[in-house]
């Protein structure tokens, strides 16, 4: 009996391709180089708004090409989870995207991070399992200097409130208890999320740039809670210094 081409001597590349072909299609694609991943709660997402900041978008698969101010960039609708977010990461290193900007929403483990604040990763710390999958030995990880240095003169030229400083990355949110907040907080950590770690960890093993922007909707320490989600009126303004920085690096 005649077999199919043999993929069982390079299973990942089938896997590679799999999914290459469920985000992005069959058929001839390209991405820009310059990408904005969006993370969070897809049910929150203000698809309206958010499209309205661009010139033109073009779907390709599960992605997107848009143009804005006449430059172009590659955007994700909001992804939620590690899992997820390295699916969709590997398929933009393997187009070769050299850029990516992720904002998403974060805990604010210091007394002082109030809801609508702004936190600025410089470092992530991966205690989730995606990223101890993809790095066993190493846990902790950088963001791109030179995105974080753009992304903090967009701050300081807007008079906006933030933090710049380290968080840890989870997975088993409904495991978050006062006894773990307080072992960030030990460990020097300012925020806590679910994908941050993985995406910086998949920058520094495919050699791109990554850096994340995200908005405080919580405050574990001084139990403050944004129960009318009004951290959502920042969401237009973080896109823009997203974007911003994004298109001044061609």
């Amino acid at each position: 009996m005649t077999e199919g081409p043999d993929i069982r001597s390079d299973w990942n590349q089938h896997m590679r391709q799999n999914v290459l072909n469920w985000l992005v299609g069959d058929g001839e694609k390209h991405l820009c180089t310059n990408a904005l991943l969006l993370l969070g709660n897809p049910y929150l997402f203000q698809k309206e708004v958010f499209f309205q900041q661009f010139d033109e978008v073009e779907q390709v698969g599960l992605f997107h090409n848009a143009v804005v101010n006449g430059k172009k960039v590659t955007f994700i609708e909001p992804l939620f989870g590690a899992p997820m977010t390295a699916m969709y990461v590997e398929i933009l290193a393997d187009m070769e995207v050299q850029n990516i900007i992720a904002c998403g929403y974060v805990g604010g483990i210091s007394s002082t991070a109030r809801i609508g604040s702004y936190g600025l990763v410089t470092e992530a710390r991966g205690l989730d399992g995606t990223t101890q999958a993809y790095s066993p030995s190493r846990s902790t990880f950088s963001a791109s200097d030179l995105l974080v240095k753009k992304l903090q003169q967009q701050l300081t030229q807007r008079s906006l409130a933030y933090q710049a400083g380290s968080i840890a990355s989870i997975d088993a949110l409904l495991l978050e208890d006062d006894r773990m907040i307080q072992n960030f907080r030990d460990a020097g950590h300012c925020f806590v999320d679910l994908e941050t770690s993985c995406l910086f960890a998949l920058g520094t093993l495919r050699k791109f740039q990554a850096a994340a922007l995200h908005i405080v909707t919580d405050n574990p320490t001084n139990k403050t809670i944004d129960s009318g989600y009004e951290h959502e009126a920042c969401f237009t303004e973080q896109i823009q210094m997203a974007l911003d920085v994004l298109t001044s690096l061609d």
